[in-house]
């Protein structure tokens, strides 16, 4: 089969990731990995399910021995189609050498090379691993599933054929391996003011303006700058106050995404934003008063978030992939990506070699989302040449 037709189908099975409350146009990954773990049955794998809720699985196969294993990943959901799509998102367009569709960079062209790639594979001195997940494009919970479960304990590194790049941009493709990513955190701001009738608004406190206040002083946060990963960042993804009636509004809410780099935490992150409005109350440009607090919280949600991890170029498993792409391309680079993925946990998690190296594309998260053709063969005799050359391959202890 050519990739573009396996591509085709992977691409017109809707696997959007869920949404609360259910939504037909939103239905997961249960399709889809049924689809690919049919494909990994006849390739010859030995395939199991490992379900992440009682309606949602990660497919993980394996074929191979030895005592170390080397993992192929990608992961199954896609966003949720936006509005500006000029043909229908799940009805996959070719014209010359862009495949459009809904998930056909990210990342469904991955996996598209992934299962190309492994489909003759033998490997003889390592097992090859394979995991397709779902719930990246939420929290991840799919790949955190897989961490804890021990079934990489014998994984020595990781190749995905995900995007690199962040914010929509073109990607290079397989001459541009991706060797760690920023990470990130939510931040919620609870503003709290005083309700008043709004013909008597001197009598009460707008928990909107205070909120504007610290919203316009998010410019002034300490942003760490990292060598490899560029610099931090602080966007603000929701702000909402509404006053019940003609009233002033009494609360007001922000919600914040940090995006870390070493040496920023977590708790440093909330700190930061704890420090910055401390410092408006010293200067006055807030009125301290301890009935209206405002208050920064970390939400809790079900899976870790994800932590910032950088390879280093030298590392061996690199030097190899670097390698066989050279000899294929004439020229490999690397680069560090602003965005999260799953690739996180397996960087930090488990400490492993993780390597980003996927085709080229653009539009993703975006309408008129494509991939490139050509890049995608390219990606699948270059990801078969890995899996060769890891025969040969010595990690260091």
């Amino acid at each position: 089969m050519e990739i573009q037709e396996l591509l085709a189908q992977l691409v017109s099975i809707n696997s959007a990731f869920p949404g609360v409350p259910s939504d037909p146009d939103r239905p997961g990954e249960q399709q889809l990995a049924v689809f690919i773990e049919h494909l990994l049955k006849e390739a010859g794998f030995a395939v199991q399910r490992q379900y992440v809720t009682a309606e949602r699985f990660n497919i993980l196969a394996e074929r191979g021995q030895g005592v170390r294993a080397l993992l192929l990943s990608g992961h199954m959901d896609t966003v949720p189609a936006v509005a500006g799509w000029q043909t229908n998102p799940w009805e996959p367009q070719i014209d010359g050498d862009r495949l459009t569709g809904l998930g056909s960079c990210d990342m469904k062209g991955g996996l598209a090379a992934i299962l190309q790639a492994v489909e003759d594979a033998q490997p003889q001195s390592y097992k090859l691993k394979l995991a397709f997940l779902v719930d990246e494009e939420h929290i991840s919970w799919g790949a955190h599933t897989l961490v804890q479960s021990g079934w990489m304990s014998d994984v020595v590194a990781v190749l995905v054929p995900e995007i690199g790049t962040s914010g929509g941009g073109e990607q290079p493709g397989p001459q541009r391996m991706t060797l760690g990513r920023q990470g990130r955190v939510d931040l919620d701001i609870h503003v709290q003011g005083r309700s008043a009738h709004a013909g008597n608004a001197e009598a009460g406190v707008s928990a909107l303006l205070r909120a504007a206040i610290v919203a316009l002083a998010l410019q002034r946060l300490p942003l760490a700058e990292h060598p490899q990963l560029g610099r931090s960042r602080a966007t603000i993804r929701r702000f909402v106050s509404e006053a019940k009636g003609l009233s002033i509004p009494e609360v007001a809410e922000l919600c914040i995404d940090r995006h870390l780099v070493p040496p920023e935490t977590i708790e440093s992150a909330r700190q930061d934003v704890t420090d910055l409005i401390e410092r408006l109350f010293q200067e006055g440009t807030l009125t301290p008063d301890p009935d209206l607090p405002i208050t920064v919280s970390v939400p809790e949600r079900p899976t870790p978030y994800l932590m910032p991890y950088v390879i280093s170029p030298t590392e061996p498993f690199v030097q190899l992939v670097g390698q066989v792409v050279r000899d294929h391309l004439g020229l490999v680079s690397h680069h560090y990506a602003f965005s999260v993925a799953d690739e996180n946990y397996f960087g930090v998690t488990l400490g492993l070699p993780v390597i980003v190296l996927g085709p080229a594309g653009g539009n993703h998260h975006a309408p008129g989302e494509w991939v490139s053709i050509s890049s995608l063969k390219q990606l699948v005799s270059i990801y078969r040449d890995i899996l060769a050359r890891f025969e040969q391959f010595e990690t260091v202890a």
